[in-house]
């Protein structure tokens, strides 16, 4: 007898028992069903038991509480991404777009709320991102928006949301790091309308409010978030924007900590020139000595857009999509079944917008490549040369003399001052007293290469 409850939406059990006992354990074990010892039954969500109920019918009747097709209704897996009703509109731009590539970009963009947007280097992802949320704000579909992206493109995504849109104001865009991680429970959160923040302070953030409420010690292996941002609008007027999203791949803390907020975001993008090895057909990454990255890669970027448009666990994705097991590891890959990664790649290529320069810059004209010289202001030259001092300063060291080790560990100082002292850190060991306090006096505005592009 093999039966089969629903608990609730997302939560099944399996119970068997007969002659069909091994077969109906090995259905559950190899779909990545846990057993509970305690209620002697096989147990999961919604995903494993949509995708056993054939198998196991196929060994006998199933008794099924509530009934079968209760079961069925709960279990169906309905993709989260919505087709919008936006027509494109040159007026929402502050911008003309440069080419026709990037206006169609922009038209894909709004077509779902949940996209992967991986053009080429050099294509205007951002551009065609802002443009975008341009065309959202105007037809009220948003009102807040959280950035996440490299250090070192905080202040660009600042300097291009200004220059693409007239939607934003300066005093409407936050930039988070260490010592502003709870931003979010402040009584100005709803004054700003963007925050941006790198995916290192956002685990600091995650970690901070977890150990806020808890009163834990430890920030290891919590399960839920605790970042309030419930308080800042509504989930369907909110946008989470990944810059380079392959950031998310894999396992890490960034990772998991990111999905756990995304139930929080209606709307969700990825910008990426690299979300996988050239997005190559299945049956190509072998030879390129790249085998199943493409897959594996993907499915931890859609399992943060949408889970349910690729409805697999982590586990059942490599025992459907690839031979696996050796003596050394019962998760090792062999190879790819590559008719089947090649119908799930196929199948993604229509939540994501992906172009090269070969195919839109046909007429691209031979590179030049031109160096234009900034001269620093007087504030930015007074600055650099504190910071300088003081790199030199500790540098010299004890001994009296500068290494090339000692060089390289205050160079990263010395060239983000040079280029912009708002992402330079306040460091109490190095620096002087008068170099902090010019420091905290540097704003946005005072960078005398905004104006070049």
């Amino acid at each position: 007898m093999i039966q089969v409850i629903s608990h609730d939406e997302n939560f099944y059990s399996v119970n068997f028992s007969g002659e069909n006992f091994l077969e109906a354990k090995n259905i559950c074990k190899n779909n990545g069903l846990k057993y509970d010892p305690k209620s002697y039954s096989w147990t999961c969500n919604k995903l494993p038991i949509h995708r056993i109920i054939k198998s196991l019918e196929e060994l006998e009747m199933i008794k099924y509480e509530p009934s079968r097709s209760v079961v069925l209704e709960r279990s169906t897996i309905k993709k989260e991404i919505k087709l919008q009703n936006i027509r494109y509109n040159k007026s929402f731009l502050k911008k003309p777009p440069l080419d026709t590539y990037q206006e169609e970009g922009i038209r894909k963009l709004i077509r779902f709320n949940r996209q992967l947007l991986a053009d080429d280097v050099g294509l205007g992802k951002t551009y065609q991102m802002i443009s975008a949320l341009n065309h959202f704000i105007a037809h009220k579909l948003i009102d807040k928006i959280f950035i996440v992206s490299f250090r070192a493109t905080l202040y660009n995504w600042k300097r291009e949301l200004l220059m693409f849109s007239n939607y934003f104001k300066e005093n409407e865009i936050i930039i988070l790091d260490k010592d502003n991680r709870d931003f979010f429970n402040s009584m100005f959160v709803n004054d700003y309308k963007v925050v941006i923040t790198d995916y290192i302070t956002f685990r600091l953030i995650s970690d901070f409010h977890y150990k806020d409420i808890t009163k834990s010690k430890s920030v290891k292996n919590y399960r839920k978030s605790h970042i309030p941002l419930d308080k800042w609008t509504t989930k369907s007027n909110r946008c989470i924007i990944l810059d380079e999203v392959q950031a998310i791949k894999g396992k890490s803390q960034v990772s998991k900590k990111l999905k756990m907020i995304k139930h929080y975001f209606e709307y969700r993008y990825g910008l990426s020139a690299t979300p996988a090895p050239n997005m190559l057909p299945a049956k190509d990454i072998e030879e390129n000595n790249h085998k199943v990255t493409n897959i594996f890669e993907m499915f931890s970027i859609f399992e943060f857009l949408d889970p349910n448009i690729i409805p697999e666990t982590d586990q059942s994705l490599l025992k459907n999509y690839a031979n696996v097991g050796n003596r050394f590891s019962a998760y090792a890959i062999n190879h790819l079944y590559y008719e089947k990664a090649n119908e799930l790649l196929d199948s993604l290529k229509y939540y994501i917008v992906r172009r090269f320069k070969k195919e839109v810059l046909k007429n691209l004209p031979e590179q030049n490549i031109k160096n234009i010289f900034v001269k620093m202001n007087s504030i930015h030259e007074k600055l650099y040369q504190n910071i300088t001092y003081s790199c030199l300063k500790k540098m010299y060291g004890e001994d009296k003399s500068i290494t090339m080790k000692r060089m390289m560990k205050r160079f990263v100082q010395l060239n983000l001052s040079c280029s912009d002292p708002s992402i330079v850190k306040i460091d109490d060991e190095v620096m002087l007293t008068k170099t902090k306090e010019l420091l905290l006096k540097w704003k946005f505005k005072y960078n005398s290469k905004l104006p070049i592009r």
